[in-house]
């Protein structure tokens, strides 16, 4: 689609296989349209097959044609995060770990995987932090070799400045990964980018939680206690990593849930103005 100055023209359509995870699982550059999938094909004798792939499509008169592609990528596993931004791209797959993809696109007929880091549990969510380093919400998880236990709410920071080895720094007394609460503790930023407030100004991270702790990993039951619900804000940089800096509780002790399942609290989004941070809710 065209924008014009009267509204919108429509220009060409393609298709690629498989299905796209969210709006990030799509990427412009230079005129070339970079979409990440997962295809999923049901067979009678071993359930779901899946698999994932990147297409890179160019407008070709009515048509979107695919210029180039990689296929068959993390057999078995399924795409939890994606993001294209200028030549690069990344990608995170999990079944029981969490592969981090990292994707060389500057030549859109041979686009390439050129890196990748396998770390527990995955990410839902993926952002630059600088040029060289990136910010990840997702989930820990237990490997039970056959499948994973998903637990806390994690944070990660990834250092891409070597594109073909991604790592998590280590440095001696700081955080480059925080897992916050166990089994059962969930944020919405895990499934909405919006409430993952990152203002890189104030270097500070602000995002609502809802934290049960001391569940048993491996009891489906087993959320352990909950603990809290409402805002919680971080300062952050590559070289510092995480550093907690408050929580702002939007639930009190003796407020209940209402009868709702789940002890839902409602939404809630961190606002930064000047020097001060404010937890709003619905």
């Amino acid at each position: 689609v065209a924008f014009t100055a009267d509204g919108s023209e429509y220009k060409a359509s393609g298709l690629v296989p498989g299905r796209p995870l969210n709006q990030y699982s799509l990427g412009e550059f230079n005129g070339y349209l970079r979409m990440a999938t997962t295809q999923e094909q049901w067979t009678f004798e071993g359930g779901a097959d899946t698999r994932n792939g990147v297409y890179v499509l160019h407008e070709s008169g009515a048509d979107l044609e695919i210029t180039g592609k990689i296929e068959n990528l993390a057999l078995g596993e399924t795409i939890y995060a994606a993001r294209f931004i200028g030549p690069r791209g990344f990608l995170v797959t999990f079944k029981r770990v969490d592969p981090l993809f990292t994707l060389d696109l500057t030549d859109p007929q041979n686009p390439q995987v050129v890196g990748k880091l396998k770390v527990p549990g995955y990410s839902d969510h993926i952002q630059l932090l600088d040029e060289n380093h990136l910010l990840t919400i997702g989930k820990d998880a237990v490997d039970t070799g056959s499948s994973a236990w998903v637990q806390g709410v994690q944070l990660t920071i990834f250092d891409i400045t070597d594109f073909a080895n991604p790592v998590i720094p280590k440095a001696e007394g700081k955080k480059f990964k925080v897992v916050i609460g166990s089994r059962g503790t969930n944020s919405e930023a895990n499934y909405n980018p919006k409430a993952f407030n990152y203002f890189a100004a104030k270097e500070a991270l602000a995002f609502p939680v809802d934290i049960y702790e001391e569940g048993m990993s491996t009891d489906p039951w087993d959320w352990g206690t909950h603990t809290f619900n409402g805002l919680i804000v971080y300062h952050v940089n590559a070289a510092d990593g995480f550093t907690e800096l408050g929580r702002i509780p939007m639930v009190t002790d003796d407020q209940a849930s209402g009868g709702c399942f789940w002890n839902y609290y409602g939404f809630s989004r961190g606002v930064f103005i000047g020097d001060y941070v404010y937890a709003v809710s619905n």
